[in-house]
């Protein structure tokens, strides 16, 4: 079994202070909306703790993805951030998840979109609103290879928060 958790960075600032489009912060809101993802998936049991954890290097998936890790008391400098994860588009996000070490069985990323709605779509083969800013989704996968990854494969899939 394979289990990704997918999940678009929380609410950010429209301008950061250097107008620089990575340098945007989260807002207090998309923090404590982040927080409230990371509760359910602890309450859900659905937080990996050996997990991979990775990130944009954009400031606003990063903070993201540290905020989840911290509210599950994970060590947030064991998230890998990636500036390629900046500006992937789907068919990169694809090639990222499928290229996964096989040692492991769960990845949760903070993306960006339109690339994580579009890989989500792809890996369900469903078509959903775009995720807003810190909405996700559980994925898991009747896989033991990530290159396999894909509808054919799919068991599960729980979209969060409830009103996704």
């Amino acid at each position: 079994m394979k289990t990704l958790i997918l999940v678009r960075h929380g609410k950010a600032a429209g301008i950061s202070s250097t107008g620089s489009d990575t340098d945007r912060p989260l807002t207090e809101e998309g923090r404590e909306f982040l927080k409230k993802d990371a509760f359910f998936l602890k309450q859900q049991h659905f937080f990996p703790e050996k997990a991979l954890f990775r990130a944009s290097s954009a400031l606003r998936a990063s903070a993201s993805i540290r905020i989840l890790m911290t509210e599950n008391g994970l060590d947030p400098e064991k998230a890998v951030l990636s500036d390629l994860l900046y500006s992937a588009g789907v068919m990169t996000l694809l090639k990222t998840f499928r290229t996964l070490p096989d040692t492991e069985d769960s990845a949760v990323f903070c993306l960006h979109n339109p690339a994580v709605s579009e890989a989500v779509q792809f890996l369900t083969g469903t078509r959903f609103p775009v995720f807003s800013a810190g909405e996700g989704v559980i994925l898991r996968f009747r896989a033991v290879q990530w290159r396999v990854i894909g509808p054919d494969t799919l068991e599960k899939s729980i979209f969060f928060p409830e009103t996704v």
